[in-house]
């Protein structure tokens, strides 16, 4: 929905839903560019928790168990843990998310343009992760919110990296710079034209991140396990 050409055609999740079966060859065109987010996803998400694992562990003084005042107890080890995973995330998953966008778009891409896109890249109860749905609840919420924040960037690195024209003054032009792209989806669609796409997204977001937390906290328990008996 976010990289169909001009970001003008219409209908919601529904209607994209049977455009794509109808014209992309059915059920297939529904996995189209499949192949780099599921090879990649698996890198930069373990990457990610790996990251933030072991800054948290790793800044055990008080300047960063400080608690961000008015934040409920959130303390300054867990958001620069967050922003640095997040970072170490971006910087793996920008140019797999460009060649999953050009594959969804029937486009070819190039090694010079695996960067393009990564700026806009960059998103107290214990108690919760005692049961599986509580680790996929939590997970699952907390990550949609972020999404949520974030999906403006998200709406214009997709545009972005499928090369999407927009047009100024009458005149369409090829490479706008972010603030033209941003102007031109503002005036044609208003607020709601920087979150196409969100519904989609957030039932992607939940199931994916949700089952993320589950899997990832099974395995680390796992693991703890058998290197506890040998």
């Amino acid at each position: 929905m976010q990289a169909q050409h001009g970001h003008l055609e219409s209908g919601g999740m529904v209607s994209s839903f049977k455009r794509v079966l109808m014209s992309e060859g059915g059920v297939r065109g529904l996995y189209k560019g499949v192949i780099p987010p599921l090879i990649g996803s698996g890198v930069y998400r373990s990457v990610q928790f790996a990251v933030y694992e072991a800054l948290y562990t790793k800044w055990q003084s008080d300047v960063w168990k400080t608690e961000v005042p008015g934040s409920g107890g959130l303390q300054l080890r867990v958001l620069g843990a967050a922003f640095t995973a997040s970072l170490t995330r971006a910087m793996l998953e920008s140019p797999i998310e460009l060649a999953k966008v050009k594959g969804q778009t029937g486009q070819q891409w190039h090694v010079s343009e695996l960067t393009k896109g990564f700026p806009l890249q960059l998103r107290h109860y214990p108690q919760t992760f005692d049961t599986l749905w509580g680790q996929f609840s939590a997970s699952s919420c907390s990550a949609t919110v972020g999404f949520w924040v974030v999906w403006p960037f998200e709406v214009l690195k997709n545009q972005v990296q499928a090369d999407m024209p927009v047009e100024v003054k009458g005149v369409q032009v090829a490479k706008p710079t972010l603030m033209q792209r941003t102007q031109f989806l503002l005036k044609q669609h208003g607020v709601m034209g920087l979150y196409r796409g969100i519904w989609p997204g957030t039932l992607r977001s939940m199931v994916s991140n949700g089952f993320s937390m589950v899997v990832m906290l099974q395995a680390q328990k796992k693991i703890t396990e058998w290197g506890w008996r040998n």
